[in-house]
């Protein structure tokens, strides 16, 4: 599974979030797989591209979405390549 996470705070919180990546550095739950990560050159958001195949515990996916919680919206979606995407859907009518 592909998830495609979406990392956003406000101004006033900018600071204490560089300061924790810093500190802490970007944690990520065991067996998950980090694609790819951008920044919008504007601030206040990044954009994570993770693969979860290999996760097969729920608990994981729980906590991932509370790491950063204190600080940061995080939204995780669950995507497919567009190809791919489209080769399903063709199947299945």
């Amino acid at each position: 599974m592909l998830y495609m996470t979406t990392v956003t705070w406000e101004p006033p919180q900018r600071d204490e979030v560089l300061k924790r990546l810093a500190t802490q550095g970007a944690k990520h739950s065991p067996g998950v797989k980090i694609l790819g990560m951008w920044a919008d050159i504007h601030g206040g958001r990044v954009y994570e591209l993770s693969d979860w195949s290999d996760v097969n515990d729920p608990k994981i996916e729980i906590q991932a979405a509370h790491v950063w919680n204190d600080l940061c919206k995080i939204e995780p979606v669950q995507v497919m390549n567009a190809e791919e995407f489209m080769k399903v859907i063709s199947s299945k009518q």
